[in-house]
């Protein structure tokens, strides 16, 4: 089984957290999540924006793999999201 984590690194104003998104026990659909994730996270909204969207894009991608992806905002180079597949098991 696979999944796709989300992590927020978080900044000055914020905690980092990280969260599962995704689950699949096909690499090749979880590999499609994962590019689908990154699309929508580089996506560009307009600066006066209120709202979320604002702050979910707008990245720009730092380190691509097969596996994982590490972006950070066009705004704020200082915060940092990233995308990993892990493979877990199933208890």
């Amino acid at each position: 089984m696979f999944a796709l984590v989300y992590t927020y690194e978080g900044d000055v104003n914020n905690t980092p957290h990280s969260c599962v998104i995704a689950v699949s026990e096909s690499k090749d659909k979880i590999i499609a999540e994962l590019q689908k994730s990154i699309t929508e996270s580089i996506e560009e909204t307009d600066e006066d924006e209120d709202d979320d969207d604002y702050y979910d894009k707008n990245f720009i991608i730092d380190k691509k793999y097969e596996s994982s992806c590490t972006l950070h905002w066009k705004y704020d180079t200082d915060l940092y999201i990233s995308y990993e597949i892990q493979e877990v098991d199933v208890i």
